[in-house]
């Protein structure tokens, strides 16, 4: 449980170590984006919270290998796209966070 600590941002591969790890919570902090590579290893997390964040950039590519992801939770973020949300995942948002900018498609929004 690492809610709570101010943490604005994470390093791609910061969790490559913790290959049994099936839920990660990072609520509450001062996040804005998450990259790409984020949570590569971590193939069995069932549960992500990143709730009351300021994730305004998700990659497209950040649940690529989350076969087992169950709930993502995202409430109370800049923005958030569910689009890239596979019918599998109970996704938690609010409706403020129905515009975001996914990073592949950031130069197409503005272009």
């Amino acid at each position: 449980d690492l809610d709570g600590n101010e943490i604005s941002s994470i390093l791609p591969n910061t969790f490559k170590s913790l290959l049994k790890i099936v839920k990660i919570s990072l609520n509450n902090n001062k996040l804005t984006t998450l990259d790409e590579k984020t949570f590569e290893f971590n193939q069995n997390l069932a549960e992500i919270y990143l709730k009351n964040n300021k994730i305004s950039i998700l990659s497209s590519n950040l649940l690529e290998n989350q076969g087992n992801l169950r709930i993502l939770n995202l409430k109370y973020n800049t923005c958030i796209n569910k689009n890239y949300v596979t019918e599998n995942i109970i996704l938690f948002a609010n409706d403020v966070a129905e515009k975001c900018i996914l990073k592949s498609d950031f130069f197409s929004f503005f272009g």
